[in-house]
């Protein structure tokens, strides 16, 4: 569907969603909008209720195109975060999936620079919250308050253990990608 469509499934005004594509949140293709891949992205960025209500309204024009849903938990605000920035991720790794499939040339430095603005992006949104997470822990669990601080350095440490295992992870794919053969669309080319 076409932005201003999209906008008023959405309750939004098009500019916003202009807005969310300049953040690289909306999922376009020949100039439509893939409604369910972007109200996916946009989980934790577009009011909840506005997105459940395109969601539904989604479902009844074409039932195979909505993704199911679930419903964020109030106590915990951050996960969200952290959940969209994961989807977001995990959507930017299937388009370049997609795209190497279709035989679509994707720059390597491309895909680094634009992993590296991410993992920045979710380190640093995780650096300012750790201390926040760790007073909301303690207190959801009745721990004294004086942990809160052992708890961010453990949660800190924990966090860039999973960076450093998903820095692994992805540098065997880059390895697996460059031992493949170039597509022959490529090689025509060249």
């Amino acid at each position: 569907m076409r932005r201003s469509a999209f906008a008023d499934l959405c309750g939004v005004s098009k500019q916003m969603i202009s807005k969310y594509a300049g953040d690289n949140l909306v999922v376009e293709a020949d100039g439509d909008v893939d409604a369910a891949a972007t109200l996916a992205l946009l989980e934790g960025r577009l009011n909840e209720d506005k997105r459940q209500a395109a969601l539904a309204t989604l479902a009844q024009i074409a039932p195979a195109a909505a993704a199911p849903t679930h419903q964020p938990s109030a106590r915990a605000p951050t996960v969200a975060s952290f959940k969209v920035q994961k989807d977001e991720i995990e959507m930017q790794l299937k388009r370049l999936q997609l795209g190497r499939e279709a035989g679509e040339l994707v720059s390597a430095d491309a895909v680094d620079q634009a992993a590296s603005v991410a993992i920045n992006a979710m380190r640093e949104n995780f650096g300012n919250r750790r201390r926040e997470m760790s007073e909301r822990i303690c207190l959801d669990f009745g721990l004294p308050p004086e942990k809160a601080t052992a708890l961010a350095r453990l949660l800190g440490r924990e966090f860039e253990m999973t960076l450093g295992a998903f820095g692994e992870h992805m540098s065997a794919l880059a390895a697996a990608d460059a031992s493949q053969p170039e597509p022959a669309s490529a090689v025509a080319t060249a």
